[in-house]
Formats: C-alpha cells, sequence, structure tokens
C-alpha cells in the first residue's frame, strides 16, 4: 500500500542516512510532499525521509537540523533518529508529543512560526550585542505568546487582561526598535527573543 502511494503520489522518500538540513517524516501521503516544498521554500535544505524500515532507536540522521513529524509515532521515531536536532511536531496532540519537541497546529497560520523556528536553529542562539532587557513577568507573558498562544490565550494562562498582553507585548517591541532591531510581529519577536538567549529549545516544550 505504502508503495502504491508513493508511485501514484511521485513522493521523494529518501534512503538514510540523510545529509539534509531539514526532515520531515514520511507519512506516505501527499502533505510529505507539500512540507517538503513548503521548507525548501523558507530557503532550507529539505528531505522526506522514511523511518519505518530502519530498526527503532537507531540514529539515523545525525547531520540533521531539525525533523518534522505529522504523528506521534513519527516524533517518537524522530528522537530516536536524530537526538540533537529540534523536533517539530505538526497537529499532534500535545499529550501525545511528550518533551523536548515544538508542537504546532496543522493550519495555514502555523507556517510563519515553522519558518522563524527553522531559521532561528540556523545558528547557535547567543546573545547578540545591546541585549535587549525583558522582566521577569514580560518573559514569562511574551514566551507563551510567541510561542503560539493567542492573545486571549495568553491572558487566560497568566490571569491577566488581553490589554496587558498587548501592553507587554509593544513595550518590548519597542525597546527592540530603540536598539536598532525592529520587530512586526510575533514571529520576528521569537527569534531576537531567542538571539538574545531569553528562550532555548526547552522553551519549545510549553
Amino acid at each position: 500500500m505504502t508503495a502504491d502511494i508513493n508511485d501514484a503520489l511521485e513522493i521523494a522518500v529518501n534512503p538514510l542516512p540523510s545529509g539534509h538540513e531539514v526532515a520531515v517524516v514520511a507519512e506516505h501521503d501527499l502533505a510529505d510532499a507539500a512540507y517538503v516544498a513548503l521548507i525548501r521554500g523558507f530557503g532550507h535544505d529539505c528531505a522526506s525521509v522514511d523511518l519505518d524500515e530502519y530498526p527503532a532507536g537507531a540514529m539515523l540522521l545525525p547531520g540533521t537540523r531539525a525533523v518534522v513529524a505529522r504523528s506521534a509515532r513519527g516524533l517518537v521515531r524522530a528522537r530516536a533518529a536524530a537526538p540533537d536536532a529540534l523536533l517539530v511536531g505538526i497537529g499532534i496532540a500535545d499529550g501525545a508529543a511528550g518533551s523536548n519537541a515544538l508542537i504546532l497546529p496543522d493550519v495555514a497560520e502555523s507556517a510563519p512560526r515553522l519558518r522563524a523556528v527553522l531559521d532561528s536553529g540556523r545558528q547557535a542562539p547567543t546573545p547578540k550585542k545591546g541585549r535587549v532587557h525583558l522582566s521577569e513577568r514580560e518573559l514569562g507573558v511574551l514566551s507563551t505568546y510567541v510561542l503560539g498562544s493567542t492573545v486571549y490565550e495568553t491572558a487566560r494562562r497568566h490571569y491577566i487582561s488581553e490589554s496587558t498582553v498587548r501592553t507587554h507585548f509593544r513595550r518590548v517591541v519597542t525597546r527592540y526598535s530603540n536598539a536598532g532591531r525592529a520587530v512586526n510581529n510575533k514571529s520576528q519577536l521569537l527569534i531576537e527573543l531567542i538571539a538574545d538567549g531569553w528562550l532555548d529549545g526547552d522553551q519549545f516544550n510549553r
């Protein structure tokens, strides 16, 4: 059945080990090709890889920097195949995903966040000169917001009003602008927070 789907859709599934920067765990459907095309469109070297044909627990992607999976099973296999890579789960329930993975909903609005996360991982997130200061409260609220929650969800999680969330966002964006680092949206703020060392891979689990 898998071979029939791959042949019919002409989806290229790369043999392992893969030397690609980003790997998409193959689910043998049209979305494999769609995600590879999307990530290549972001400017990243990407390929679909089939982890099902190899022993569970085998480290198969040692040079891969990020792995995108669309099922809980694929995410588990990705952890073993690329233990040092950034793991991104698409459309996976939080409870099923476990730890050490960034979970994004399977909606079009996730594309800018996926791009920001992949772009930010191209180099180690070392603090920039002129690091912008955030209070502990600002960091807590804005981490929730830039890592995928809406203003409403962020407000509920931190027991504050939506206007307070927006105030924190505007205040920190102004600081970045004053430092010569323009921020126009939450994805750009995510990149800057990573660059300044305020966020790292552990925060992607929240």
